[in-house]
């Protein structure tokens, strides 16, 4: 297992780095140039490849590299990850379930996807390579998940510069190991904890229900000339309010499986992969309220883009 800690130790930090520097790069990108998939994919592009098929690639990777992650147990002292009872596993449980209904069960419910270029799944694939890896070895970690809970807590992680400074060290700093025994017992209670599973789970199942409200629209419209589907404004729910809310709740979703996993605000995977989602997500979404505007002149004035009356 030292041989396994000391490689994961190398490719935390990595990966840590990459998730400090590729949001930042990708988040002006996205304001200029249209990601080539959905309503933007590419027109007759020999890159182009069936978009439910990409999807389904790109997507299975993530919980793949999180489950093998995750029982090996990279950072665990005895290599093995928590007992069954442990508040890590549920968490696990919540993160596979979100990317088996995203890689499986949506894909087959939608009745079509416009066709994806090959560079969106070559990053897609990139991403998760990176962020399920690190979210598994940080649950996988009983003594290292933290514990606000309890008083006395030692420090799990230096802040958002953490990338600056030795992640590893800092990563694994344990605690006593009564407070490592004890502190999952504190945890299924705590206000903290329920509040984010419960976001987790009313923004899953958002997710899911305005997903469903688009398949509709895909499924009752006819194909255009050029074999594409019809679009026609989204309406319903949170839709009264944002042209996205698939992508609002799937924050709410992450915010709350961040909040149950790492309450505190600081550079853990947890909340990596919050910033790396509102880093990508927004400007699709703003790129994509824009369309909506340009492709329907009826489209509503006082509809948000991604947060209700704000944005």
């Amino acid at each position: 297992m030292t041989d396994l800690r000391q490689a994961f130790e190398i490719y935390y930090d990595a990966a840590s780095w990459f998730y400090l520097i590729a949001p930042l790069v990708v988040f002006p990108i996205l304001f200029v140039i249209d990601a080539p998939f959905g309503r933007f994919s590419p027109k007759n592009s020999k890159f182009a490849i069936d978009g439910v098929v990409g999807w389904m690639i790109m997507e299975s990777v993530s919980p793949i590299v999180f489950i093998a992650t995750y029982f090996l147990a990279p950072f665990s002292p005895d290599g093995k990850p928590p007992p069954f009872n442990h508040p890590s596993t549920l968490l696990a449980a919540l993160f596979v379930l979100h990317y088996i209904n995203r890689a499986i069960v949506s894909p087959l419910r939608s009745p079509g996807r416009s066709s994806t270029h090959i560079v969106v799944v070559f990053a897609a694939i990139i991403f998760n390579l990176v962020n399920p890896p690190l979210v598994a070895a940080f649950l996988s970690a009983p003594e290292t998940l933290p514990n606000p809970f309890q008083s006395g807590s030692t420090k799990h992680s230096s802040g958002v510069l953490m990338p600056m400074q030795n992640l590893f060290n800092d990563f694994v700093s344990t605690l006593s190991q009564h407070h490592a025994d004890h502190a999952h017992t504190n945890c299924w209670t705590h206000p903290t904890f329920i509040i984010g599973i419960s976001l987790f789970v009313l923004g899953l199942a958002s997710n899911i229900y305005h997903d469903e409200i688009l398949y509709d629209i895909r499924r009752n419209a006819p194909p255009t000339s050029d074999g594409k589907h019809q679009y026609s404004i989204p309406q319903g729910c949170l839709y009264r309010f944002i042209s996205y809310p698939n992508y609002f709740s799937e924050w709410i979703e992450f915010i709350g499986f961040a909040i149950a996993a790492s309450p505190r605000l600081e550079y853990t995977p947890p909340w990596m992969f919050v910033v790396a989602e509102i880093m990508v997500m927004l400007p699709r979404a703003y790129k994509g309220h824009e369309w909506y505007h340009q492709k329907f002149p009826d489209y509503p004035k006082d509809r948000k883009a991604i947060i209700p009356f704000v944005l």
